[in-house]
């Protein structure tokens, strides 16, 4: 999945704090996995956590490598059924 360790390494704090404020930054990083994998996946999981269902499973889509993006559509997808079920009741 990563292309460059050393890249990866170094960029990962970075990552990290871009999303660890009220502000998201969005990057253009060096390492191809942050803008194909990780920030995709986080940017589902912050529509997530706002309730936003349709939107997650959008950003979740767009995750270019396979199993991740399966894994996180499946996640998202049996999170909108349990959330489902109980408006039923």
């Amino acid at each position: 999945l990563v292309q460059n360790p050393e890249v990866f390494e170094d960029e990962l704090p970075k990552f990290v704090e871009s999303f660890s404020g009220k502000k998201t930054t969005i990057g253009n990083w060096q390492e191809p996995f942050f803008d194909t994998v990780a920030q995709p996946m986080f940017m589902a999981f912050a529509e997530y956590k706002l309730g936003l269902l349709a939107s997650a499973l959008q950003f979740a889509e767009t995750i270019e490598d396979d199993a991740w993006r399966i894994a996180a559509v499946r996640w998202l997808q049996r999170r909108k059924e349990k959330r489902d079920g109980k408006k039923e009741v």
